[in-house]
């Protein structure tokens, strides 16, 4: 990882700490001076294997456990799905630190909706859409070894699941 996704991180779990200590929910703003409706929030993280869902000030996570009888096969012989958080409900200071840390991660600065691999080259995907303020993104990253992911990309998804942690 590297030392500013690592300095970021760290940012985002003390603001996201600092946000969690108060004992009052946050008084709702913006910059507008117009009452923000978190409900309204909607993130989701999607990989081959796990799933972070965040909307209507919900939390949701959830993992794929994969069995393989032949070691040497791609194709699982089984497959579970965990649930880890179920609608946890979410504070609106809670919420306003998650939407800093996507405004700091330069996730809107991302230029193309898919990065990494062709949509035809064997991969793994990973997205993120995020749906806040009036704004709505989804990037593609398709894992492949010579095209590393966006470090805009990789700061928001390394941010997600800190987030999850002090949730």
């Amino acid at each position: 990882m590297k030392k500013s996704t690592l300095l970021f991180s760290l940012v985002a779990l003390f603001l996201l700490f600092s946000c969690t200590a108060k004992k009052e929910t946050a008084k709702k703003t913006a910059t507008s001076d117009a009452e923000t409706d978190y409900s309204e929030y909607k993130v989701h993280y999607k990989t081959w294997k796990e799933s972070i869902r965040i909307e209507n000030s919900k939390i949701y996570q959830s993992v794929e456990d994969m069995e393989f009888d032949n070691p040497v096969s791609s194709t699982p012989s089984s497959q579970k799905t965990k649930i880890l958080k179920d609608g946890k409900e979410l504070r609106d200071d809670q919420l306003k630190a998650l939407e800093i840390g996507i405004e700091q991660s330069g996730f809107w600065n991302l230029t193309e909706a898919a990065y990494g691999a062709g949509k035809d080259d064997r991969h793994y995907p990973y997205s993120i859409e995020v749906n806040i303020g009036g704004k709505k993104k989804k990037v593609l990253y398709r894992s492949h070894p010579d095209k590393p992911a966006p470090e805009e990309f990789k700061t928001l998804e390394s941010f997600i699941k800190n987030f999850i942690k002090g949730i």
